[in-house]
């Protein structure tokens, strides 16, 4: 999203896959959670790290395995630390007022049982003009 309005001249058509085009409030809590999270990290390895981050309900469907949990540990706990912090989604701009004005259409896609963006996809349905793709003559409502 942020590609597509700092170059629309480089825009088609624009795909989104299960992301927030920024929080609308709630920022610190937010910033408090990632915080936490990078001080588990950093303090704890990546085995605690993991154990909370998949118990969230975004994940509840995930068959975790420890082949699943085995793959991830080789991850660098510093690295994904300082990738919490500099890019939690309550310090990234908001990108609501842009998809508003992008005159390229957007597909917004989630999973079937995705309980996070479902909300979130039917919230820019109801927010963004509906401008369907050359080939399709009408926009679906979620």
């Amino acid at each position: 999203m942020a590609f597509a309005y700092h170059f629309p001249e480089r825009i088609e058509s624009l795909m989104i896959l299960s992301t927030n085009p920024g929080l609308e409030r709630g920022e610190e809590k937010r910033i408090a959670w990632d915080e936490e999270l990078a001080r588990i990290l950093e303090t704890e390895g990546i085995k605690p790290f993991l154990e909370r981050w998949y118990k969230q309900p975004l994940f509840s469907l995930l068959k975790l395995t420890p082949a699943f949990f085995n793959e991830r540990e080789a991850h660098e706990p510093k690295a994904l630390a300082q990738i919490l912090r500099g890019l939690s989604p309550a310090k990234l701009p908001s990108m609501w007022e842009p998809l508003r004005e992008f005159s390229f259409p957007i597909l917004f896609l989630f999973g079937e049982n995705d309980s996070k963006y479902r909300p979130i996809a039917t919230k820019i349905g109801k927010r963004v003009p509906c401008r369907p793709p050359p080939r399709m003559r009408a926009c679906y409502p979620l």
